[in-house]
């Protein structure tokens, strides 16, 4: 396998043969191919949101975007208050349609040397894939003409914007992200040089619109070696080399935190209890009541006595006898009389005495006695 064939020719222009291109002979060309590929963005490996106006394009991942409807300081929240807008991105996974730029009838094919040594269309078509094609891709993935990034802002001014799409955030502010390609503002070709071709019997250089023509394999390259495809996704995907395309995007939205409640409860509680309480008290009292009683007791007794008086009359009788003796003394008063009684009684006595009378009369009588003697 080599590369494709060049015609070299004297320095006043005349054709000396065919030889391969170098490295950086395919420059030219490999510049023209992705040129043409970024000149349009549907067809086989390009990139879109919703998917192109044809409606074509394979999901390489979605982002969410996560917000609550609700008021900041709300409580409390739920699942339901949290809205999510979506952004699909998709790769036209398309290869060798008719009118999907992907189309390889109209291309021309470059010519390289077959097994032999001689010059082949043949062998063109299978190794211009392993030569100018996949330097064009080597060339993409190094954000190269015709490549993609994600980022907030444009990277510079060869890059134009192909979508946006943002994270919201209540508190923050929205952040705006967009979908970049590179399709502007290329630099200087390199040093024009062409491969050659065959034209009848004739050997000819490719115009520019022939190596354009190449691009159709660019796109079909790049679905069936998946060499430039995009994964939309938080980890690079576990097969492949994967190169970060942009900024990382993050959704991001208000966070939640548990609240107590401070308020008072002011409410009237209406509703009666009506349940009869079963339990049975089964514990002992055991603790001792050791306060002091320390005020006096100041209130008068208003009620009537009614108990019986035990105690034994002490006191001096200075009133006069006006009833009838009828009983005759015959005990013994062996009680001793100790104490002055200094009160005057002013009552009269109108109850017979019926006790023991042992003190002697030392006074002197003066009234008559008129009663009658029975003993």
């Amino acid at each position: 396998m080599g590369n494709p064939l060049k015609i070299k020719e004297t320095g006043g222009g005349s054709f000396l043969g065919l030889q391969e291109m170098s490295s950086t002979d395919m420059n030219y060309a490999v510049h023209q191919i992705l040129v043409q590929f970024a000149s349009t963005n549907d067809g086989a490996g390009s990139l879109n949101v919703t998917g192109d106006a044809s409606g074509n394009g394979t999901s390489i991942g979605q982002f969410l975007d996560t917000r609550y409807t609700v008021a900041e300081g709300t409580h409390p929240v739920s699942a339901s208050d949290i809205q999510t807008s979506t952004t699909t991105f998709a790769q036209d996974n398309r290869t060798d349609t008719s009118g999907a730029h992907s189309d390889e009838s109209s291309m021309t094919i470059p010519l390289h040397l077959d097994g032999n040594g001689a010059p082949s269309v043949a062998a063109g078509n299978t190794n211009v894939t392993s030569t100018l094609i996949d330097a064009a891709i080597a060339n993409l993935v190094a954000n190269g003409i015709g490549s993609y990034v994600v980022s907030t802002s444009q990277p510079n001014n060869q890059y134009t914007s192909i979508a946006t799409f943002q994270d919201t955030h209540k508190a923050a502010g929205n952040t705006t992200y967009q979908l970049w390609r590179y399709n502007n503002n290329y630099p200087s070709a390199p040093s024009t040089v062409r491969p050659a071709k065959l034209d009848g019997s004739s050997v000819k250089q490719m115009s520019d619109a022939e190596i354009k023509s190449l691009a159709a394999r660019l796109r079909n390259r790049i679905i069936s070696n998946n060499i430039g495809t995009y994964a939309f996704q938080s980890t690079a995907p576990e097969t492949g080399t994967w190169v970060q395309m942009g900024d990382a995007i993050t959704d991001t939205r208000n966070t939640t935190a548990s609240q107590q409640y401070s308020s008072n409860f002011e409410g009237t509680y209406g509703a009666n209890y009506v349940k009869q309480y079963e339990g049975v008290y089964v514990g002992n009292y055991t603790k001792e009541y050791v306060s002091e009683w320390s005020k006096q007791y100041e209130t008068q007794y208003q009620g009537n006595f009614v108990g019986q008086y035990s105690k034994t009359y002490v006191g001096n009788y200075t009133g006069q006898y006006v009833g009838e003796y009828g009983a005759t003394y015959e005990g013994e008063f062996v009680t001793q009389y100790s104490k002055d009684y200094t009160k005057v009684y002013t009552k009269q006595y109108a109850k017979a005495y019926i006790g023991q009378y042992t003190k002697t009369y030392t006074g002197q009588y003066s009234k008559q006695y008129e009663g009658e003697f029975i003993s």
